[in-house]
């Protein structure tokens, strides 16, 4: 399993770190991350409860393969390049979860998170609930993590929302008709989103730009933005 935004991330912020993928799909990037950074547990979130199905589905299915290997090292005698049990990937992905729930209701509760991910999934948020239900989003987010803890964020770009409102499946409108009135009262543009962040009302310290992105045709080559809560910030 292989995702290209994987290698904007840094081991750091991830190894033995408590992370939420918010938007998190069928789980593909989730997992990519999960078997290279080994969090301790990941949280992983999405509003599409057969995307979350098909997430919980690809690990059972990454759990019995890393079993397997683990038995079959263990029988040989074997160890990995780095000296570890294969086990150690079954252990890590006895700490994924995926949950079905909406990121502008979903609660995450007294738990606090080193890193929150919100990966292409900006635009459906905004079209849905518009700017006041990205900021919600936003602020949950950045209330969850831990001091000195990180937003990963990668917006659509502004172009995109306009053909997501045109697109079709099976001859209906994807969206429903009142996500247009939602498109045009649109304030917070996605070029705006870092100084929303940065700014009282986003309250994150600082940022960087970890992955930018280029002139692809099909819109999948995206900025990635990585924000910083303050290190004395506990709310």
């Amino acid at each position: 399993m292989e995702d290209h935004r994987l290698a904007a991330m840094r081991e750091e912020w991830f190894r033995g770190k408590r992370v939420c993928d918010v938007g998190c799909n069928d789980g593909l990037f989730s997992l990519s991350l999960a078997r290279a950074f080994s969090p301790r547990s990941m949280l992983c979130v999405d509003i599409d409860a057969d995307l979350v199905e098909r997430g919980r589905g690809k690990l059972e299915a990454l759990r019995r393969h890393a079993a397997r290997e683990a038995r079959e090292a263990i029988e040989k005698g074997e160890e990995d390049e780095e000296g570890g049990s294969l086990a150690d990937a079954g252990e890590t992905l006895g700490g994924v979860e995926f949950r079905h729930a909406n990121a502008v209701d979903f609660t995450f509760g007294v738990e606090k998170y080193d890193a929150i991910l919100l990966l292409s999934v900006t635009k459906w948020i905004h079209l849905n609930w518009g700017d006041d239900g990205l900021k919600k989003v936003f602020q949950k987010c950045r209330d969850a993590l831990t001091p000195g803890g990180c937003l990963v964020v990668e917006p659509q770009p502004w172009k995109s929302y306009k053909s997501s409102l045109r697109k079709r499946v099976f001859g209906q409108k994807l969206l429903p008709p009142e996500c247009v009135e939602r498109y045009r009262d649109i304030k917070l543009r996605p070029r705006d989103f870092a100084a929303h962040l940065l700014g009282p009302e986003g309250g994150f310290e600082s940022s960087e730009t970890l992955r930018v992105g280029g002139a692809s045709d099909d819109g999948f080559d995206r900025d990635i933005l990585r924000f910083v809560k303050a290190t004395g910030d506990d709310g």
